[in-house]
């Protein structure tokens, strides 16, 4: 009986130990979406392309803690998108850069976020005599969410944070940067919870299977790239890839480079035969020393070099 309910808590533990994995996600960018620009005193002198740009960071602070994530380093994810290269195939066959940055640093899930509304709105009062105008100062942030498989779109959230301001005669507010960073993290701050949610269910609900690849050829050492990364030389083992299609390339100098575009299904080794394209420095030293050169003069003619070649 004992051994009966330990059969039945493993068997309940264990897929709850699956969903609980953690979700790898990187951010990508922060990008400057907005139109119309705010008054100049209420936050219209600040640069909204430096709002952007600090909008990446802004996104990473609320997402560091939340339960079920795990943030990549966004300068890491850069610096292997940086690594891409294009693989020489078709226009067809080519992967978005990425994507493959993204699987190569096993995140499963790229976010890219915009500042989308940056604006004012005016509504002027008169009471008793008296005037007065109130400004509202909106801002929007979008996240959107990307499969790191196939680059399709989890999930798009936004959120806005709103300042109401009163100008009279005698008392006019100005808004400075600090003020509109304050409103981007309040958006942010409604945006993730949303977007973490669509996440793990999409998580959830979505099978990724990693396969085994080994890379072995002909003539070892060669360097070995996956999807135009850089991932090693051969003979290579261990590297785990999303289940699918990638593009794989072997190169060394003296051959000819081999690229391919491999379905993989399950743990798979490939053995790569390497052609050679150029002799080595001794095969060089070989050849000359085996070269009989013989000039022959005439008198008002070109000079006639005739090369012979021993046995």
């Amino acid at each position: 009986m004992r051994n009966m309910t330990s059969l039945l808590l493993a068997g309940v533990l264990i897929p709850c130990a699956m969903w609980a994995a953690p979700v790898r996600v990187a951010i990508l960018d922060f990008q400057d979406d907005t139109g119309d620009r705010p008054e100049a005193a209420l936050g219209g002198q600040v640069q909204t392309r430096m709002l952007a740009h600090k909008g990446a960071d802004l996104l990473a602070k609320q997402l560091i803690g939340q339960a079920g994530f795990t943030l990549v380093d966004r300068r890491d994810f850069l610096a292997k998108l940086d690594q891409v290269t294009p693989v020489q195939l078709a226009d067809k066959m080519q992967r978005p850069a990425v994507i493959q940055a993204a699987q190569l640093l096993r995140v499963a899930a790229v976010l890219s976020g915009s500042l989308s509304t940056f604006s004012t709105a005016r509504e002027t009062v008169t009471q008793g005599g008296y005037s007065a105008d109130l400004v509202r100062l909106t801002v929007r942030v979008t996240v959107r969410a990307l499969d790191s498989i196939d680059g399709s779109v989890i999930a798009v959230t936004d959120a806005t944070a709103e300042r109401e301001v009163r100008q009279t005669d005698a008392v006019k507010t100005q808004i400075g940067e600090e003020d509109v960073i304050k409103l981007m993290e309040q958006a942010l701050t409604k945006v993730v919870p949303t977007l973490v949610e669509a996440v793990d269910r999409w998580q959830t609900t979505t099978e990724k299977i990693k396969v085994r690849l080994d890379v072995d050829t002909t003539d070892n050492p060669a360097l070995v790239e996956i999807d135009g990364i850089l991932v090693g030389t051969t003979p290579f083992t261990g590297m785990e890839v999303y289940r699918g299609d990638h593009a794989l390339s072997i190169s060394r100098p003296g051959y000819a480079t081999i690229t391919k575009r491999i379905l993989l299904e399950n743990d798979t080794k490939v053995r790569v035969p390497l052609l050679r394209t150029d002799l080595t420095a001794d095969e060089r030293k070989a050849i000359l020393e085996k070269v009989d050169m013989k000039v022959f003069l005439s008198n008002g003619q070109p000079d006639v070099l005739i090369q012979t070649m021993g046995n």
